[in-house]
């Protein structure tokens, strides 16, 4: 049994957890950068208004507002997305940790893979 464990250098156990936590990292991070670019249009006063209609939106992916005039106001997850994930770091920190678990990931398959060699 242990020789046919030497044999298998990668543990496919191990690469779908790998994939999903690729996905998911890629997808924040893009996120992140389209969420700061539409963030832009955000106008802050009484309340949060969109500068253009139609509407723009933070969910599921950020989608900038149209060219026409008028402000139509954020829906509340906007808002809450606009408050607790752009404008305090909260976005850039899960952004950061993603990247360092893959980091710690891939370190990890690689110190698995080098045991075997």
């Amino acid at each position: 049994m242990e020789t046919f464990e030497r044999e298998r250098l990668i543990d496919w156990k191990l690469i779908g957890p790998f994939i999903v936590l690729l996905l998911i990292t890629l997808y924040v991070t893009l996120y992140f950068q389209a969420a700061y670019t539409v963030a832009e249009f955000v106008t802050e006063g009484t309340k949060l208004t969109w500068n253009g209609s139609p509407a723009g939106s933070f969910f599921p992916f950020p989608t900038a507002p149209g060219k026409d005039t008028g402000s139509p106001a954020l829906s509340s997850l906007d808002q809450f997305i606009y408050n607790y994930f752009i404008k305090l770091p909260l976005l850039v920190l899960l952004t950061l940790v993603l990247w360092l678990g893959m980091v710690v990931y891939v370190a990890f398959l690689v110190y698995r893979l080098r045991r075997f060699i």
